[in-house]
């Protein structure tokens, strides 16, 4: 799966005649950030506190495809509902607290 468009000066990884990625295809942060739809400072964030595996090159910080496709299967949750108990703050009414909202 890419994404429809590229950010300005982003490159699309290399990809073979199956429309596969090669092993050990390097992205950019921009790459990422629009395959993931967050912001490019985000991607930053995550690959230096570790959250996102990244390849350092020098100054430069690089991303495996593969590699972005498996950190997104391994956090990916099998539904979108809410945690149990968990209250969104603009969606409660209170009627759960007998004097109204805590």
């Amino acid at each position: 799966m890419r994404p429809a468009a590229l950010p300005q000066g982003a490159e699309a990884p290399a990809v073979d005649t199956d429309g596969h990625s090669p092993p050990g295809g390097l992205v950019d942060a921009s790459w990422v950030a629009s395959y993931l739809a967050v912001k490019r400072s985000t991607v930053f964030d995550w690959a230096a506190s570790g959250r996102l595996p990244c390849v350092r090159l020098g100054r430069r910080v690089r991303f495996r495809v593969a590699a972005v496709e498996a950190w997104i299967k391994a956090n990916e949750s099998p539904e979108l509902g809410r945690r149990e108990g968990a209250r969104h703050p603009k969606l409660d009414t209170g009627r759960d607290h007998p004097g109204g909202l805590p």
